[in-house]
């Protein structure tokens, strides 16, 4: 058998110095496992707060209105840390930022252990959401340095690695509230130093002889917003942006509403919803293939696939829901909603790693950063949007119609990941 090429077997690059042969190699093999912790710990960290949210009810007798502007404080520090990020990355380079971001994070969580007010609490929520909020964007254009033949390899693992943290972290944090063990005080005063831990680490290792070094494009002047607006007005880079805009507002759409959708429209009993909800995390792991795919056959032609692959399985949950005429109880209904839940799982999770191979490759090197962080700070302020949109269309009409606007929205999507795609391949010919 003949088993893929590991991400880190990779010639040295003017990126990245060579070291000692095997010795720079597992250097940087570390530096990525590091990497790809450190965004486990902030998916995890981030799914650990919707699960307390009881216990923060009845943490001095607060209001759920509180509890949810806390939440969305730490949502918002979260996506507007994207371009400063990623600008704070082009001009002082990316280890550096990771390292702030993740102990800033670690802070948070370590203010979280005290038990303090509500107050007290909200603030150091915010804090953690400005320092994981770091993380990702700066990381693509770390990860892009590091391994430019294979990112999307890169990125399909690191994704999925990220993922299956905000998959464990509800689990662990059931446990705990369960036996009554460590408390969630000390659960987020671990998570800081384990964070805090693994940020010096990272440093270490990261600006050490054989780590990534300083990868800063501009190490004498700060890029003026100029130049990202240079790269905004390709018609290219705005029409991908428009795209991954659209993409965030069904995905999140669907992922905020489906466990109800099936009760409501499918006539499904709240438990099994949620048992078939998993299945679009399970699909998660497709990640690590699209990302191959992404290398070896094209970042576009893979998210194009990853796109109608997620818009098919959405009509099909409509058309499923529609022909079983609200009663999906049945073997075969249970069975059919599983099929186009899985599907438009796969078709979500593999867009991802595809996604951003493709920004990288046509953006320029200086300004990947920061234009890496405009893109996620749109979609996803279009993902925080979503919601709203379609359980207002749910009340006014209901959650199919709503659903239908979701699938319509993902079909524009894939229309634009067409056209790039035919515009692309006839000006390389």
């Amino acid at each position: 058998m003949r088993y893929p090429e590991p991400i880190v077997i990779e010639e040295p690059t003017a990126d990245r110095p060579s070291g000692d042969g095997l010795l720079a190699a597992i250097s940087v093999y570390d530096i990525f496992l590091i990497t790809a912790g450190l965004w486990f710990l902030g998916k995890f960290i981030r799914y650990a707060f919707p699960p307390l949210f009881e216990e923060f009810f009845f943490f001095n007798d607060t209001a759920t209105t509180e509890i949810g502007l806390a939440y969305s404080g730490f949502l918002l520090l979260y996506a507007l840390m994207q371009f400063p990020s990623g600008a704070l990355a082009d001009r002082f380079g990316s280890v550096r930022v990771i390292t702030g971001g993740a102990l800033l994070a670690a802070v948070g969580a370590l203010i979280i252990l005290t038990k303090p007010t509500f107050l007290v609490l909200a603030f150091a929520m915010v804090i953690v959401g400005a320092g994981t909020g770091a993380h990702k964007t700066v990381s693509v254009r770390l990860l892009s340095n590091i391994y430019p033949r294979h990112l999307g390899r890169a990125l399909g693992v690191f994704d999925t690695i990220g993922t299956m943290g905000g998959v464990i972290a509800p689990l662990l944090i059931a446990a705990i509230l369960f036996f009554g063990v460590l408390g969630w005080p000390g659960f987020f005063g671990i998570t800081g130093l384990v964070i805090a831990v693994a940020a010096i680490e990272f440093y270490r290792r990261g600006s050490g002889e054989n780590g990534v070094g300083d990868d800063a494009s501009n190490t004498d002047t700060v890029l003026p917003l100029r130049s990202y607006r240079r790269t905004f007005s390709q018609p290219s880079v705005l029409a991908f942006a428009l795209l991954t805009v659209l993409v965030a507002f069904a995905y999140n759409g669907l992922v905020s509403f489906l466990p109800l959708y099936l009760t409501v429209e499918g006539g499904l009993s709240p438990a099994i919803a949620s048992a078939l909800y998993s299945f679009l995390f399970i699909a998660s792991v497709v990640q690590i293939l699209s990302g191959e795919a992404a290398d070896r056959f094209g970042a576009l032609s893979t998210l194009t696939i990853g796109i109608i692959t997620a818009m098919v399985g959405m009509a099909g949950l409509l058309g499923v829901t529609y022909l079983g005429g609200g009663e999906l109880t049945s073997t075969l209904g249970v069975v059919s909603i599983i099929l186009v839940v899985s599907l438009i799982g796969i078709g979500a999770h593999g867009y991802r790693p595809a996604r951003d191979v493709y920004i990288v490759s046509i953006v320029p090197d200086a300004t990947t950063g920061g234009t890496l962080g405009v893109i996620r700070t749109l979609l996803m302020g279009s993902a925080a949007v979503a919601p709203a949109v379609v359980g207002a269309i749910g009340d006014w009409l209901s959650l199919f119609e709503a659903f239908l606007l979701l699938t319509v929205v993902a079909g524009f999507a894939a229309a634009i990941a067409l056209l790039l795609l035919v515009t692309n391949r006839s000006t390389t010919q």
